[in-house]
Parts: structure tokens; C-alpha cells; sequence
């Protein structure tokens, strides 16, 4: 079982460094151009020409400062998107899946009701959209496993987040929200609440990716 989910990318850093590389190029380029040909003008035209000359050269050099403004302001744009994506950057794991019924059998003496309290209506328990995850993924009960397990205090996911699943297809992809919690002796697993009279199901690398709802994540004012 995989640990690990994310894809290997190539790092934003690297991404950004090479970004700026170039546009500090630019930038150098630029400058030595325009030094160089107002060199160029204040030596070569003739004195009666030098006013006008002159009007050229502060003419160029507006545009050139205005052309330094935009590479600033563009270094600036790509800082934030570095940072925003940072802030951002979605929670994503590969895990087995598997369904559960609300039944005492595979629940406890309240089947129908979740460990954050929501209240299960058997006969509509799959449209809730509602799933159980292992306590390695959870980030308070991955740290009440055994210190020595590798996924000790790495859980990212708390009671009540969205997910979304993608991996296994169908009707089931979309948008879940963590309700309860499974057995402790599971590792990278979550279980979909559903119908008692639904079929079973299994299916290995499937992606639980953490979201952000805006209708369902009010943000105070």
C-alpha cells in the first residue's frame, strides 16, 4: 500500500528561478541597448540637433522606465502566484476504498449515527455523500497510532471536510464529506456510507483530494 500519492512534479521553485532568470536577461539586455544608443546620439549628432536629440532620448528613456515598470510589476505577479499556490496547494492521497452499510455489524450499538454526530437515513445513506476515513489520515488520530507507524502525525484531514474522489468511476467521483472514522487497524483506506441493498465495492488508488467549497466555507465579513 502507497504512502505516498502525489504525483513527482517539477518544483514551483525551480520554476520561478528560471522565470526570473530570464526576464533579469531581459532586463540586462535592455538596459545595455539603451545606454548605447544615447551614447551613441551624444556623440555623434551635430550641436544644432542636440535639443531635439535630447527630447528623443527623454522620450526613450519614459518608455524604457515604463518597460522596467511592467518587468517589476511582472516579478511581482509571479512571487504572488508562487506564494498563492503555496497557501493553496491541494491535499491529495491514494487509497483503497471500500462502502460500508449503516448496520450494527459494521458500525457499533448507534449505526446511524456518525462519530461527528450527523444522523444516517438508511434509505437515503448513499445520496448523503458521506465517508469514513483511517486514522492515519485524520490529523488528530494519526498521532494515536503507534509512534514507530511511518504515518504517525501525518494525517491531513479533519471531521467534516470536503473531498473529492476521482479513481474509481462512474456515479461514484465527486464530492464527499469525512463523517466518521474507520477501524483503527486500517491504513490509507476510507469507506462510502451506502445503502444496506447496495452492492459491495473495492477498488485500489483511488484519489481523495482535500477541497474548498466557497457555498459550503462561509468567510465571515
Amino acid at each position: 500500500m502507497r504512502t505516498e500519492d502525489v504525483p513527482i512534479k517539477i518544483p514551483t521553485m525551480l520554476i520561478m528561478t528560471a522565470k526570473k532568470f530570464i526576464i533579469t536577461i531581459i532586463l540586462v539586455a535592455l538596459i545595455v541597448t539603451s545606454l548605447s544608443l544615447f551614447t551613441y546620439h551624444e556623440k555623434w549628432v551635430e550641436p544644432a540637433n542636440w535639443e531635439m536629440q535630447k527630447q528623443i532620448n527623454h522620450g526613450n528613456l519614459e518608455t524604457f522606465r515604463n518597460t522596467v515598470d511592467l518587468f517589476d510589476a511582472h516579478l511581482l505577479i509571479l512571487q504572488l502566484e508562487e506564494r498563492v499556490s503555496e497557501l493553496v496547494k491541494p491535499t491529495s492521497f491514494s487509497v483503497r476504498m471500500t462502502n460500508y452499510y449503516p448496520v450494527e455489524e459494521q458500525c457499533d450499538a448507534d449505526p446511524l449515527t456518525t462519530a461527528s454526530m450527523k444522523v444516517i437515513i438508511p434509505d437515503d445513506a448513499t445520496n448523503h455523500r458521506w465517508i469514513a476515513i483511517s486514522w492515519d489520515l485524520h490529523k488528530w488520530l494519526s498521532t494515536q497510532i503507534p509512534k514507530d507507524d511511518p504515518a504517525y502525525g501525518k494525517g491531513q484531514f479533519e471531521m467534516g471536510d470536503y473531498v473529492e474522489l476521482t479513481g474509481y468511476g462512474n456515479s461514484v467521483d465527486g464530492i464527499y464529506q469525512i463523517t466518521d472514522t474507520m477501524n483503527s487497524r486500517h491504513r490509507m483506506a476510507i469507506d462510502r456510507l451506502t445503502n444496506v441493498n447496495s452492492p459491495l465495492e473495492f477498488a485500489e488508488n483511488v484519489t481523495i483530494t482535500k477541497v474548498f467549497i466557497p457555498e459550503l466555507h462561509p468567510i465571515d465579513a
